[in-house]
């Protein structure tokens, strides 16, 4: 037996248009709360170091009292970011150490040893609602984490 479930899909009529919703923005126009945004492009085209310097303005944002940090002239909201990856920590340590991050970043290198299972996947994804919840992280990065 199957544990499938019907999903009863929404139609037009069943939507109450609520004018545009108010997003606290992470990076003006690009990242929100509650939102997935995918950086996608050819290896070695600066995704990584686009996200470094996002989390170098989120981290100086922590500090500034009446100024907003940007970020391609775009404003930069301040908060704490889990980066999880399958980078070597020493590559990230050398970011840290250039953009002066602050315990507002947090880095899990290399979560798997091998092709994760489910039951390994769940456990991370536990690990990092536990994190959330505890850090009050708003921000999460998955970068270049694979299934080897």
């Amino acid at each position: 037996m199957s544990n499938f479930t019907i999903i009863k899909p929404l139609r037009s009529s069943d939507l109450a248009f609520r004018g545009e919703p108010k997003l606290e923005w992470i990076w003006q126009g690009y990242i929100a709360p509650g939102n997935v945004t995918l950086f996608t492009g050819l290896w070695k085209t600066g995704k990584t170091t686009l996200l470094a310097l996002l989390l170098a303005r989120r981290n100086a944002a922590c500090g500034l009292a009446n100024s907003t940090p940007k970020l391609a002239g775009l404003d930069v909201k301040p908060g704490k970011t889990l980066v999880i990856t399958e980078e070597d920590s020493s590559l990230w340590a050398q970011r840290f150490h250039r953009y002066n991050y602050t315990d507002q970043v947090y880095l899990i290198s290399r979560p798997f040893n091998s092709i994760p299972s489910e039951e390994q996947w769940r456990s991370l994804l536990d690990q990092v609602h536990v994190m959330h919840e505890a850090e009050a992280i708003d921000l999460l990065i998955a970068d270049q984490v694979s299934q080897r």
